[in-house]
């Protein structure tokens, strides 16, 4: 057992998943289940994850458990090949009536999704996705047309280390990085070898009842601003580890403890809420990009690019890539510019 008996839903969703799939993915099982429950926190910030793998690493079967673990009603599938207007023939607001209210959006292949459209509609739906996760609310009109679509909503969204890595300047130069948790999964051929060994006993593992059935909207009476030097901290160290904004960041932690705490129907914080956030710790580093919170904790140790060269690529010239990389940390808001 990870928690104390105030968090039995943790605990409940964290020793299935992993007796199935194994240490690592009984945490991404975790978390995915608190990114379903963050749809249903009435105030910003909500927890939305994009889980980065290398293909055939469980990506879907994580996201397949979301089914076993809710009720249907708490999530839809979008499928991975979808459009803005696609999306808005099915779940447009019609009246008062926002069909993506309390909901998670599951896309289970974010590199088809990336990959079967134009640029123009790429970048469309990213941004577009991107304002709906922000404000619960997206317009578009044009010269024939226009539509909103409503609703307090979260998304997980799966998508292969290769997809991710030619698509992430796409992807990371928008607000679409704000609004997203992104976790790296690398290879584990020993943790994989015993999946493998157990495969036909643990498959058949079951999730004995669905969680929430009768479950209202949360918020959380805690004050956040109680723990607002130590969420501070926790962000400004994973804003490094994660390459991307403190506030952006501040808004991911906020999300992670919140939507833990009402996983567990509390309606405050405690050190369970802490310890899950430490879990996520191994999951932050951009493996396309290892090296870039190494950069990053030299230059604000007073490292020279120089020094920061030789100290991690021992004799080889990477300066270049040092300055583009501390550069474009202080563009994200990671560093200070000075």
């Amino acid at each position: 057992m990870m928690f104390s008996d105030e968090s039995k839903n943790s605990n409940k969703i964290l020793g299935y998943m992993t007796r199935k799939y194994g240490k690592r993915f009984g945490f991404l099982g975790l978390l995915k289940a608190c990114a379903v429950v963050s749809s249903l926190c009435k105030e910003f910030p909500r927890l939305n994850v994009c889980m980065i793998a290398p293909t055939r690493q469980f990506k879907s079967r994580t996201s397949v458990e979301i089914k076993n673990i809710f009720s249907k009603k708490y999530y839809i599938e979008l499928g991975s090949d979808f459009t803005l207007h696609s999306l808005a023939r099915k779940y447009r607001t019609i009246g008062k009536k926002k069909l993506l209210d309390n909901k998670c959006l599951l896309i289970n292949d974010g590199t088809l999704l990336l990959s079967s459209k134009s640029k123009q509609g790429r970048d469309r739906l990213i941004n577009g996705l991107a304002e709906l996760l922000s404000d619960g609310y997206y317009k578009y009109g044009d010269f024939s047309q226009s539509f909103k679509i409503e609703g307090r909503c979260t998304m997980v969204l799966n998508i292969t280390l290769e997809s991710y890595f030619q698509n992430k300047n796409k992807l990371l130069g928008n607000t679409f990085l704000e609004r997203f948790l992104f976790v790296f999964l690398s290879g584990n051929s020993d943790e994989l070898n015993v999946f493998l060994t157990k495969k036909r006993v643990n498959l058949g593992v079951k999730f004995d009842d669905r969680l929430f059935d009768k479950l209202k909207d949360y918020e959380l009476e805690t004050d956040l601003n109680k723990y607002g030097d130590r969420i501070t901290q926790i962000s400004n160290k994973y804003s490094i580890l994660n390459f991307r904004s403190r506030i952006g960041m501040n808004d991911v932690v906020e999300a992670m403890l919140k939507s833990h705490a009402c996983l567990n129907k509390r309606t405050k914080l405690n050190e369970d809420d802490f310890k899950f956030l430490e879990m996520l710790e191994p999951f932050l580093i951009d493996i396309s990009a290892p090296n870039q919170h190494k950069i990053i904790l030299l230059h604000l140790q007073g490292k020279n690019i120089s020094e920061i060269n030789s100290e991690i690529y021992s004799g080889r010239d990477n300066r270049d890539y040092i300055r583009k990389t501390i550069q474009t940390a202080k563009f994200r808001g990671i560093v200070d510019i000075k």
